[in-house]
């Protein structure tokens, strides 16, 4: 069944599923209040840009621009993210991003990844004749 699939679509799985398990891993370490998984942080809600690059690599007849759109804001939103989550009160820092959010952020550059590699071999595959090269 992997060697069917393209590299594209698999690198969006793999991320897709990454992504999910860095939910469980804390984001955000608070000093008086300890660590922060990605479900209290709402990181549910970037999985939602996840979901359409994997409709897109699914069905296959999705513009492909809206894969590469969301996958890069998934990435900008994250980075984000990791820039706001760090507080500091009375020049201690009191909240810094944790290991969850790297992995998150790691799992968000693959998807861009796969979704460009998947996108380039669409091309490819239109321009070959009878869908093999020769």
């Amino acid at each position: 069944m992997l060697k069917k699939m393209k590299t594209g679509d698999l690198l969006i799985y793999i991320a897709t599923a990454v992504y999910t398990s860095s939910l469980f891993f804390p984001w955000v370490y608070v000093t008086f209040y300890g660590n922060v998984n990605g479900f209290a942080h709402r990181g549910y809600i970037v999985l939602l840009l996840f979901a359409f690059p994997i409709c897109a690599s699914l069905f296959k007849k999705t513009p492909r621009f809206f894969s590469v759109a969301t996958s890069v804001s998934a990435v900008v939103f994250l980075v984000f993210y990791s820039m706001e989550v760090s507080q500091s009160y009375m020049g201690e820092s009191v909240s810094y991003p944790a290991a969850g959010l790297y992995i998150a952020i790691g799992a968000s550059v693959v998807l861009v990844a796969g979704v460009i590699l998947n996108r380039r071999t669409a091309k490819t595959a239109s321009l070959e004749p009878y869908g093999s090269a020769k």
